[in-house]
């Protein structure tokens, strides 16, 4: 048997403690769900949206790799290397 609930999630924020609420932020960074402030407190992408822009970023890399010369693929190697 299911049972549907609605929660008013601003409600529920309300009512949690503030270690509750520390818990809830580590759950949501462990998802990947941050979001960093620069100086004038406007909130900057996502951990998740930056790691998906630099997966494309990879993978148009990959797409280049024949048209890259040879001194750009040692480059590009040489760097890999440095953090395997």
């Amino acid at each position: 048997m299911w049972v549907n609930i609605s929660v008013d999630v601003s409600d529920m924020y309300e009512e949690l403690s503030d270690r509750d609420k520390y818990t809830l932020l580590e759950w949501l960074e462990d998802d990947g769900i941050t979001l960093d402030s620069d100086s004038d407190g406007d909130n900057e992408k996502s951990t998740s949206m930056m790691k998906e822009d630099w997966n494309e970023t990879c993978i148009k890399l990959s797409n280049l790799y024949y048209q890259m010369s040879n001194e750009e693929q040692e480059l590009i190697n040489k760097i890999i290397k440095k953090y395997i």
